[in-house]
């Protein structure tokens, strides 16, 4: 063995060792954290004061205490009624119905046993999610690297504790996880629900992203701009049964569900006021940039946005998948950020497709040139900019809310590099990889997959190399 190979593989273990032990001290630092900071079971909620920024206050709002309403036989979605019987609690956010069903047994336990059976699945997300970002890094670092087989398993763990303490170092990760909110698991499923190769989990997590229906919208319009109807509609299918199911529970038979319509048109009107005029600081989309400003834009303007937002990603995708696979999905998913209603963590599903698309690009110095500026600033906006040193900043400049400023601000400037340098890319009409002097480093590497949609629905794929 040479002996730059055995100097390598002299630290291959203790390196591995190393970044285990970080991450099980981030997951279990972030989860003591939240557990010992949060909200009483019947604790008031106070955005005026608080911002709504206490522990697990939107696990307990937005299901815990939907879902024991739920398991009664009870509509939450008929907001009165239910915060007569929840006086302290915020009203219950306008999910797809299919969310009380599928949190359904948690409805029956106590707080303190829900909160921490809450806390483990989200952190079991941050770590499955990690874990499938740092193995399909590895798939896309040359073999030479990264053998394939057992000589490279040590180094792909390592890739894999890697993608997780990327994710919990990310700030929009640990504020979700530490609200508790359904985000955490919806948000960071999005991306492997588009881009995991094994058709059924990408079915099943299809649907999971349509429980919050503005992910859900995003996950659909990507999967659908990429010509893969089948798992869009799969998906869409399996989250309408679950959410059927639940309306006729809270309907009390088909013969209820009229007024449990009724219920949901109040619920979304009432739902969206209340979080507009309340969660202004951490809004992340246009609209809501422009109106935590100052300024009033019109529910016509709103919805224009959001269209033209929708059909951008949709054609910008479908333009460039069949090239770049992993950009082309941050493209969708960044659009749909900035053009519909999201709040500061939903920014943590931008993570992984940057991290992929930067090693898309890595290997030819023309696209890095002209892409490394948009993915830059997107990833400082998506996973660090909205620390709270950058409103100890903003305090020491007199600028109030700066750290929302600054995601703002690069996420938007980051979207319009990133546009404008696969424009100059795509207008030279000539493949990014086809030059001799620029050789793809993928090819070179043994355990490489196929980037076609077609490939990314292949049956029966390993799920560890999902």
């Amino acid at each position: 063995m040479p002996l730059k190979r055995r100097f390598d593989a002299r630290w291959e273990i203790p390196l591995f060792i190393v970044s285990i032990v970080a991450m099980i001290a981030l997951a279990v630092s972030l989860m003591r954290k939240a557990l010992a900071d949060r909200i009483d079971a019947d604790g008031a909620v106070d955005c005026g004061k608080n911002l709504c920024h206490l522990s697990f206050v939107d696990f307990r709002d937005a299901t815990w205490r939907p879902v024991s309403w739920f398991v009664m036989g009870n509509n939450p979605y008929d907001t009165q009624t239910y915060l007569q019987h929840f006086p302290n609690s915020l009203d219950y956010p306008t999910y797809a119905p299919g969310h009380l069903l599928l949190w359904a047994p948690l409805g029956w336990a106590d707080w303190n046993t829900t909160s921490v059976v809450a806390a483990v699945i989200g952190m079991t997300v941050i770590i499955a999610t990690g874990c499938w970002l740092g193995l399909r890094v590895a798939e896309n670092i040359p073999a030479t690297l990264i053998p394939a087989g057992r000589e490279g398993a040590i180094r792909r763990g390592m890739l894999a504790t890697w993608g997780v303490i990327l994710l919990l170092l990310s700030r929009p990760v640990s504020l979700a996880y530490y609200l508790g909110q359904p985000s955490i698991v919806y948000v960071l499923l999005a991306v492997p629900a588009i881009m995991v190769r094994n058709k059924y989990i990408g079915v099943i997590l299809v649907a999971l992203c349509c429980m919050k229906p503005h992910i859900g919208l995003a996950v659909v319009v990507v999967l659908i701009a990429q010509s893969r109807w089948r798992r869009a509609l799969l998906g869409v299918g399996l989250s309408a049964a679950l959410s059927l199911a639940a309306v006729l529970v809270m309907a009390g038979g088909v013969s209820g569900v009229p007024r449990w319509v009724d219920s949901l048109v109040g619920n979304i009107s009432e739902s969206s006021s209340r979080r507009t005029a309340d969660w202004l600081d951490e809004r992340i989309d246009i609209v809501g940039s422009l109106q935590h400003a100052g300024l009033g834009i019109s529910t016509a303007t709103t919805v224009a946005i959001a269209i033209a937002g929708v059909v951008a990603a949709y054609f910008l995708v479908r333009r460039t998948s069949y090239r770049f696979e992993s950009i082309s999905v941050l493209l969708g998913l960044t659009l749909v950020t900035v053009t519909l209603y999201h709040l500061s963590y939903d920014a943590a599903w931008l993570i992984a497709p940057i991290v992929l698309g930067s090693l898309e690009v890595a290997s030819d110095p023309r696209l890095r040139k002209r892409l490394a500026p948009g993915l830059a600033l997107l990833f400082f906006g998506a996973a660090i900019s909205h620390y709270y040193i950058f409103d100890r900043l903003g305090n020491e400049l007199g600028v109030a809310n700066f750290s929302i400023w600054l995601m703002r601000v690069t996420l938007y400037a980051g979207a319009v590099l990133l546009i404008a340098g696969l424009w100059t890319v795509f207008r030279t009409r000539q493949h990014p990889h086809s030059s001799a002097d620029n050789v793809d480093l993928r090819a070179h590497s043994a355990h490489a997959h196929p980037i076609s949609a077609e490939a990314s629905d292949t049956p029966g794929a390993d799920i560890a190399a999902t």
